[in-house]
């Protein structure tokens, strides 16, 4: 048994096996094309999550935390004082 090569790329649209198509397997096989669809998808998805968290890590770990403005983006901590 072989396994899919997994490419990192958002697949558009997943195959559908169709009642006309042979059972074809192989790397290239009708079979596998679905399937290798959402690998590719799979491992396009956890590099964007892994970017994200990242930067997320990077962002807490900075000083860059300006207060609330009109003008700035920003965290803002909210309070019920009067």
């Amino acid at each position: 048994m072989g396994n899919l090569n997994e490419t990192e790329k958002w697949e558009e649209k997943i195959y559908q096996l169709e009642t006309s198509d042979p059972v074809l397997g192989g790397a290239d096989g009708i079979s596998n094309r679905a399937p290798r669809q959402l690998a590719n998808r799979t491992k396009w998805l956890k590099k964007k999550t892994e970017e994200a968290a990242q930067s997320l890590a990077e962002h807490v770990r900075s000083r860059n935390h300006p207060d609330a403005t009109l003008t700035a983006k920003g965290f803002t901590q909210l309070s019920s004082a009067t």
